[in-house]
């Protein structure tokens, strides 16, 4: 009898030990989806931010052209 208590007693350690485990398990996934999507944003902005600043220039300098339309010059090899 003892040595199925204390069978009993392990195994209900090493459950416990487990969904501790489970459960930092799951924190750890929450914290890396949020920093995921900050980093996310941080790239987002940072391209749209270069996307816009180079527009300006184009503007500026008088070449008004489509970007899908430069884009699929670049990809057949006609320089724009």
């Amino acid at each position: 009898m003892d040595q199925m208590d204390n069978l009993g007693k392990i195994v209900e350690k090493k459950e416990n030990y487990i969904a501790d485990v489970k459960s930092e398990i799951l924190l750890l996934e929450m914290k890396n989806r949020k920093l995921n999507e900050t980093v996310n944003k941080t790239i987002y902005g940072a391209t749209q931010g270069n996307i816009d600043k180079t527009m300006d220039v184009l503007k500026r300098r008088g070449i008004n052209q489509d970007p899908l339309k430069i884009q699929k010059q670049r990809e057949a090899g006609i320089n724009p």
